[in-house]
């Protein structure tokens, strides 16, 4: 087998037959350790065959994994050059994950209603790696959890700082871990979002109830709460009224999350 074989089928990987360009790969590298040993003694490396071998399948293989991300991204986002959303994702830290881990986000990102240039998208990637990172937290979970609030709130790509920040300080103050924030905070995002309530004091109060509870339960609680107040039943407003509390959607505006919440515990805490 000569060495431009190899090195055609190679490129064959990265066509739509990949599948079937990858088996070939395989089953030629898998007869080609003279040829893999006469390599490495040319080039002075002291490795055996079947590493070489190994490497080059690991290598095809990540290929063809970033490949199919990179359609995939093509196929909902026509208007995308996908040689510069190539090129932008390989320019990434490879410490953010794979080319092909990132293009996943980017697609799934793009699949939320993120929108931007090549450059754009994939620098809004990269910063939202960077705080799954931080937080400890899956690259999909938080790319999840980022674009809910993204959605919730009207923001941009360009916001993504104001919201990692906000997911530092919920991770720092509270008693929670960025993988159970992240799987959560989705779910209240778009009930507080419509009350009015900041993203701020979203994550003040979510950062405060998780002191005392599991992340879930904090959260559910949080929503409960905000839906007690925009949307209040008859039962729930004569309890208020009984301890001297306004249960409406003005109170909630005008004292804000953290006021309402210092209210009911000052008042209804130690009943």
């Amino acid at each position: 087998m000569a060495e431009a074989d190899i090195v055609t089928l190679a490129i064959e990987c990265k066509s739509r037959n990949a599948e079937s360009s990858l088996n070939a790969f395989n089953q030629k590298l898998n007869q080609s350790s003279t040829l893999a040993g006469e390599v490495m003694k040319n080039l002075g490396l002291a490795f055996g065959s079947a590493s070489v071998i190994a490497y080059m399948k690991r290598a095809a293989a990540a290929s063809m994994a970033f490949n199919r991300e990179l359609y995939n991204i093509k196929s909902i986002a026509s208007e995308l050059d996908l040689s510069k959303v190539r090129s932008e994702l390989l320019s990434l830290d490879s410490r953010l994950g794979s080319a092909a881990d990132n293009a996943g986000a980017l697609y799934f990102a793009y699949s939320s209603g993120v929108r931007g240039t090549e450059k754009e998208l994939v620098k809004f990637t990269g910063e939202v790696g960077k705080l799954s990172q931080a937080i400890v937290a899956g690259q999909i979970p938080t790319m999840d959890a980022v674009t809910s609030i993204m959605n919730a709130y009207g923001k941009t790509a360009s916001d993504v700082t104001e919201i990692s920040d906000m997911f530092f300080q919920v991770v720092k103050q509270g008693k929670t871990t960025g993988s159970s924030f992240a799987n959560t905070i989705g779910s209240v995002a778009g009930v507080a979002a419509n009350a009015g309530v900041s993203l701020d004091e979203l994550g003040a109060a979510a950062a405060t109830l998780t002191t005392t509870m599991p992340t879930e339960r904090a959260i559910t609680s949080l929503s409960a709460l905000i839906t007690a107040f925009i949307k209040p039943t008859d039962e729930a407003t004569k309890v208020a009224q009984k301890y001297g509390i306004e249960l409406n959607a003005a109170a909630l505006k005008s004292k804000g999350l953290s006021g309402v919440m210092a209210e009911l515990n000052s008042k209804v805490g130690t009943n």
